[in-house]
């Protein structure tokens, strides 16, 4: 073999892997861009009226909920009557130690009370 035929020998080689290797790379799925974070349409709160109408239907089940969760809550301590928060999902109340204080009072003792 000579010098020519050696460099024509190499060089349709390169050409022949050249092709291969283009065809395989085109043959490949495209990569799909990635989706940009679509801006998430605000959901309207619920007004703070209508957060207090959806207590009154929910407060049973909270105040029963709450005394079967905790049995002791309910004898210890005063449930004030609380507020929904965000859609309605989150409620949130101020509790009063029912203490020796809140006892006297009741049996017509001079007391002292405090709030939250």
């Amino acid at each position: 073999m000579t010098n020519k035929t050696t460099i024509l020998l190499a060089a349709c080689v390169i050409v022949i892997f050249g092709i291969i290797g283009i065809g395989f790379i085109s043959s490949q799925p495209k990569a799909e861009p990635v989706p940009q974070k679509q801006a998430q349409k605000a959901e309207s709160l619920p007004s703070k009226e209508q957060l207090e109408t959806k207590l009154i239907s929910e407060r049973p089940a909270i105040e029963s909920l709450l005394s079967s969760s905790f049995p002791t809550l309910t004898r210890d301590y005063s449930i004030e009557r609380g507020t929904l928060y965000h859609k309605g999902e989150w409620y949130g109340s101020c509790s009063v130690e029912c203490c020796s204080a809140t006892r006297a009072r009741h049996n017509n003792l001079f007391t002292t009370e405090l709030c939250c």
